[in-house]
């Protein structure tokens, strides 16, 4: 049932699950202790006399690919973890025994379901994934997609086994999706052909704020009331905390009358300038849009004085409505919004003496509602000199859009390349335009058959609409449709062969760019070059800014950083972590891992230093929160290399503050989830699923204080849960001094505003591994992660084949499995060595 090999040196040992045989007692033994166990202590009830329950294990075979057999040794499992099995009254299994029991069962399981997963060494057929689609469309016709109407967000999710979204056996296509793949090729063919001038025009519109008096109605511009009424002496827009800014329908476009006419790309300008007042602090400014949140938030420089125009370049919504919406923002409690009441006060003194009592009465109505007369109707002290107050000034704002890359668009220039002025067309061009787009989506030479098929439907369509553009979209639509782009099709049922060059270059194009190959790839495979200089394309492709796929597809889906946000960290707990300074920090914490293996790539760097480094990558936000040295002199945006102190707690995955906030629920740290994480990701070995109904560790029930590693030692204590978190336990605990949100920590802090600081709730993060290797801090178990390096090496070289081929690794894929973590011991962990060595395999290279 198993197969192992041995590396020599290094003492790596690789094993891989089998075929799992009626009989398996031919191959490892464990068979022999399981049926001793079940003999001793279950078969006094459930044997050919006594079948109990209905249930006879002296009937019940080891032939896990019998699936009512298989699900009666789940109840085994279940029961004998949940110690229901054998009752109280009879003698009991040892909990050695019972893990022994769960975990055989646990992997035969595994190995069923790897034997259902096995394609025998050879790759399937597989559509693109939605990345894929978009990626190529994008490359083979120039379109835009608008947001929300992207491939991600219309076509069927993909399906992800083992974490990743390629492996062939989920990314089969159901004939029910068809109509959102038609749907999907209809929309791309209207994007690509757009002739003529824009259908909707860019047009600049600006408001201009000095013209309203802002103070006087919590920042809604009004008309009606007299501009030396404004806070400000000069008549311009100040405001203080509390006020802003809103559009209220001035920048309607005059396409359709609406401030965003369709879904696109859009400038928003302002010119601000602020003053902090007595507060002295930094002032930060917010753009907001219903429905798309935040557009707009940073920290401002420039002053009342010497305003500065600042720009934001963004993607907005046509289906979102709302108003534009601008105000600044403070990091300390806010100031009472109180001017308001002093200029209204005024206000109505002045209608009052002309005679308008209508008017002061309307006044006075907004200051009782909004609870700024007291009791004796005075003012409140606060109201009298607001000269200390911050202020921002705002002079105008500007709205431009739609925007357009340029015009006639890309797709255009592609479609038509001498040019398109919208007559009439010709038979001969629509077949030109057939003939270069068909090999281009088939990423291979076409067949003039293939062409003529291709054209009979765009000749139909242009024959019957009686429009020529008709025709060319019908040729569009049915070219996305086709199973030949939809697919990538490796045709051959019969042995295993090499894949010719056309097939290698779409292999190797997708593997590292997630898109079609190139002309570079193209030219090398018609050629009959590509094969005989593979280590060269690959570098090259490599070197390109399109292998930033590599990092957005392979190493999200394999450090799960679509997962980084999956519980939102308590407001009320960890107030540091949203404070205005920090906004984009949890975007940065998400980012840092990503970035730290995009370096890796670029740099050909050593992939340990995911296990154990000196350095990590940060902006100056993230810099700060991690308190790192330097952190004032880099910028807010971009990532850079940043060295780490020798005793610093950083370093390394197991540092990075999103693998923290994975592992916790946004309330507290799970180290259960925690060495979960670190077992599957960098080892590729995750733990065997809790039993049902077992729980999970619980959270302080009111009045208690256990720590984290208290409660988990109760846990512990329960038998069908000792097995387990021996294994996980001390990877998770390892990290308890990282809060929720990656902060470093000595004493026990969540789940409740405020814990005591003593040793009760000082943190522990000691340890053993399994491997017998003991920890006191974080430091000495990052020293301990370094020295499995074989075993990191085998779990990344298992997972980036999976990505590369779209299919588990199997036993007759030992070879390259091997081969890979010698090459990655031989060139000191290089990225691009694992890469280099996957796509020299027969594994890449054959079908």
């Amino acid at each position: 049932m198993l197969a192992s090999c041995r590396v020599a040196g290094t003492g790596l040992v690789l094993t891989w699950s089998g075929l799992v045989h009626a009989n398996p007692t031919d191959s490892s033994g464990s068979w022999d202790e399981v049926e001793s166990i079940l003999i001793d202590y279950c078969f006094d009830c459930h044997d050919n006399l006594n079948s109990e329950g209905g249930f006879n294990l002296e009937e019940l075979r080891p032939d896990f690919l019998d699936n009512q057999a298989a699900q009666h040794w789940i109840e085994v499992m279940d029961n004998i973890n949940a110690s229901e099995m054998p009752p109280e009254d009879k003698p009991q299994p040892s909990a050695g025994e019972r893990a022994l029991v769960a975990e055989w069962v646990a992997g035969e399981l595994r190995a069923v379901r790897e034997q259902a997963l096995a394609t025998g060494g050879r790759a399937l057929l597989r559509r693109l994934t939605r990345t894929e689609y978009e990626n190529t469309v994008v490359d083979l016709l120039g379109v835009v997609f608008p947001p929300k109407e992207n491939p991600g967000t219309v076509l069927p999710p993909d399906g992800s086994i083992d974490g990743f979204h390629k492996v062939s056996q989920g990314l089969l296509l159901d004939p029910s999706l068809l109509d959102q793949y038609f749907e999907m090729a209809k929309r791309v063919a209207d994007l690509a052909i757009q002739p003529g001038d824009p259908p909707v025009p860019t047009v600049t519109q600006r408001i201009e704020y000095e013209r309203y008096d802002l103070g006087l109605t919590r920042g809604s511009p009004s008309r009606d009331l007299p501009r030396d009424k404004s806070i400000s002496p000069d008549g311009t827009g100040v405001i203080t905390w509390g006020s802003g800014w809103r559009t209220f329908g001035q920048l309607k476009h005059p396409y359709n009358d609406q401030m965003i006419p369709v879904s696109g790309r859009y400038a928003i300008r302002f010119r601000i300038g602020v003053d902090p007042g007595d507060r002295d602090e930094p002032m930060f400014f917010k753009v907001t849009r219903q429905g798309e949140g935040d557009l707009f938030y940073e920290e401002i420089t420039a002053s009342i004085d010497s305003p500065e125009t600042y720009e934001v370049i963004t993607e907005l919504d046509s289906s979102a409505g709302g108003e534009l919406q601008l105000g600044p923002v403070y990091r300390t409690s806010s100031v009472t919004n109180n001017i308001f009441e002093r200029n209204g006060r005024e206000l109505a003194e002045e209608f009052s003496t002309a005679g308008d009592f209508e008017a002061a009465s309307r006044v006075k109505a907004q200051l009782w509602a909004e609870g700024h007369y007291g009791m004796n109707s005075t003012p409140d002290p606060k109201t009298l000199d607001t000269s200390g107050f911050p202020r921002t000034y705002i002079d105008y704002v500007e709205l431009e859009g739609p925007l357009y890359d340029e015009w006639p668009p890309r797709s255009m220039k592609i479609l038509f390349p001498d040019g398109f002025d919208g007559g009439e067309g010709s038979v001969d061009l629509l077949r030109d335009i057939i003939s270069r787009l068909l090999p281009r989506a088939y990423r291979r030479p076409v067949e003039q058959g293939e062409i003529e098929q291709v054209e009979r439907v765009a000749l139909a369509q242009w024959e019957e609409s009686g429009e020529f553009l008709e025709g060319v979209r019908a040729a569009i639509v049915t070219i996305l449709c086709s199973p030949d782009f939809l697919y990538l099709l490796e045709p051959g049922d019969g042995p295993p062969r090499p894949l010719n060059e056309f097939e290698l270059a779409s292999r190797l194009s997708y593997f590292l760019w997630s898109t079609k190959p190139d002309e570079g790839l193209i030219a090398a495979a018609g050629s009959g070059g590509l094969a005989s200089n593979l280590a060269r394309e690959v570098d090259r492709l490599l070197s390109s800014p399109k292998s930033d796929a590599l990092i957005d597809g392979f190493a999200a889906q394999w450090i799960k950083a679509a997962e980084f946000d999956r519980f939102e960290p308590d407001r009320s707990i960890y107030k540091q972590f949203y404070g205005d300074d920090k906004v984009g920090l949890n975007d940065d914490l998400n980012r840092e891992p990503l970035e730290f293996i995009r370096h890796l790539l670029r740099e050909d760097g050593d992939i340990r230093d995911l296990l154990d480094s000196d350095w990590t990558m940060a902006n100056r936000r993230l810099a700060r929160w991690y308190d790192l040295p330097g952190a004032d002199l880099l910028s807010d945006e971009a990532f850079v290399p940043v060295s780490l102190h020798a005793e610093s707690p950083r370093g390394g995955l197991v540092g990075m503050g999103a693998v923290h906030k994975w592992g916790s629920d946004g309330n507290r740290t799970k180290p259960v989830e925690r060495g979960k994480y670190l077992l599957e990701v960098l080892f590729n070995d995750p733990p065997n699923p809790p039993p049902p109904n077992v729980g999970e560790v619980e959270p302080n029930v009111e009045g208690e204080r256990l720590t984290v590693r208290e409660r988990l030692e109760q846990h512990r204590s329960i038998k069908s849960c000792a097995s387990c978190h021996s294994r996980l336990d001390p990877y998770g605990l390892a990290l308890e001094n990282f809060g929720v949100v990656g902060h470093w920590r000595e004493y026990q802090d969540g789940e409740v505003g405020h814990w005591p600081k003593n040793d009760e709730t000082r943190i522990d993060p000691s340890g053993r591994l399994p491997n017998g290797e003991d920890f006191s801090d974080i430091n000495e178990f990052r020293d301990a992660l370094r020295a499995m390096d074989d075993r990191f090496f085998l779990g990344f070289s298992e997972k980036l084949f999976t990505y590369a081929t779209g299919r588990i690794p199997e036993p007759v894929d030992r070879e390259i499995l091997v081969a890979m973590v010698t090459r990655l011991q031989e060139s000191g962990g290089s990225f691009r060595a694992a890469i280099h060595e996957l796509v020299q395999s027969d594994a890449f290279l054959m079908k």
